[in-house]
This record gives structure tokens, C-alpha cells and sequence, in this order.
């Protein structure tokens, strides 16, 4: 998402509708981007036999059973034709993922209004946060650690682009029905 993007109802009422659990969410959301964008939510099922959602830029989401399960926001490789969990990323426990689903549609919003100062805490030591880098807005869900009494951001952790957000929030309700 840049500075020149155009403001949109759409994502929020997508978001509003992910969280909600609603199947009409993808379609909202889909509605007020590209067509590149809405085509990037199909990603072929996990190793849990949930789905992957591919966020684009080598980042996707999907259903982990590792580390007692959760929702696994990650970068991948390639590797011999196979696409390979990378280092990059993070685990959401159940109730760190719902949280982010409950709070997508005020997270769309400071993301749209450039609130850089948004923060929801989802504990542990974890968060999502805004930033920005070279004119380029992210939605950021990061681990911290603390150093010298300051919280600092950890290894563990994932940036999204404003487009990865979007397609994260399409593919919300498609996520929590096989979190069931």
C-alpha cells in the first residue's frame, strides 16, 4: 500500500466481516483491489491438511500442528521444486490469532489512516504494530524481547505490505473454519 492508494470501505468491511467468521469477507475484500490480489488467496492445503494462504512475496499462512498448533505467519524458499518454511515468521497461538481477527477491521483502519502509533498486544511479549520504510506502510506481528528495561523487536515475526494484509484478512474466515 502506497501513499498514492486510494481509501476504501471495502477492506474494512472484509475485515469486519473475517472476524466475524462471514464467507462474504474474500469477496468484500477482493472487490476493492486488483484482480492479482484476490487471485493470490488460493495456496494449496498445509501439512495439518488445512489451508495455506499465499500472501505473496514469498510470505503465506497456514495451519501448524508444531509447537502444540497454531496459525504460522511465515516466509518460504524453494528448495529442489518444493516450497520450504523459512526462518522468518512466527506461530500464533489460537487465542493470539483470534485476537488479530477481532481487531482486523481497527488494524485496517490505523493501516489506511497511516496510525503508526496502532499497538494491539496479543501477550507473550507479542504485537502488532504499523510501520513504515521508504514510503511503504506494514503491518508488522513481532515477538520482543527486553534489554536494558526497553522492548526490543525479535528474530521471531512477520512484516506485511499493505496488499499482504489485505489478502491475510481474505483468507481469515477460510483459516478459523479449520481451526474448528
Amino acid at each position: 500500500l502506497n501513499a498514492k492508494s486510494k481509501k476504501s470501505d471495502a477492506p474494512a468491511a472484509a475485515a469486519a466481516a473475517a472476524a466475524a467468521g462471514s464467507k462474504a469477507a474474500p469477496a468484500a475484500a477482493a472487490a476493492s483491489k486488483p484482480a492479482t490480489a484476490a487471485a493470490g488467496a488460493k495456496g494449496g492445503s498445509s501439512s495439518s491438511g488445512g489451508p495455506v494462504i499465499d500472501l505473496g512475496g514469498r510470505k503465506r499462512v497456514a495451519i501448524s500442528d508444531f509447537g502444540g498448533g497454531g496459525v504460522d505467519l511465515r516466509e518460504t524458499y524453494e528448495k529442489d521444486g518444493q516450497t520450504m518454511p523459512g526462518k522468518k515468521g512466527i506461530l500464533l497461538k489460537p487465542a493470539q490469532w483470534s485476537a488479530v481477527c477481532a481487531a482486523a477491521e481497527d488494524i485496517t483502519k490505523a493501516l489506511e489512516m497511516r496510525n503508526m502509533r496502532y499497538q494491539l498486544d496479543l501477550g507473550n511479549k507479542r504485537s502488532v504494530q504499523l510501520s513504515e520504510f521508504k514510503n511503504q506502510y506494514y503491518v508488522a506481528v513481532r515477538e520482543y524481547y527486553e534489554k536494558d528495561g526497553k522492548l526490543l523487536p525479535g528474530a521471531k515475526g512477520l512484516n506485511m505490505t499493505g496488499d499482504q494484509w489485505y489478502k491475510l484478512v481474505d483468507g481469515m474466515a477460510q483459516i478459523n473454519e479449520h481451526l474448528k
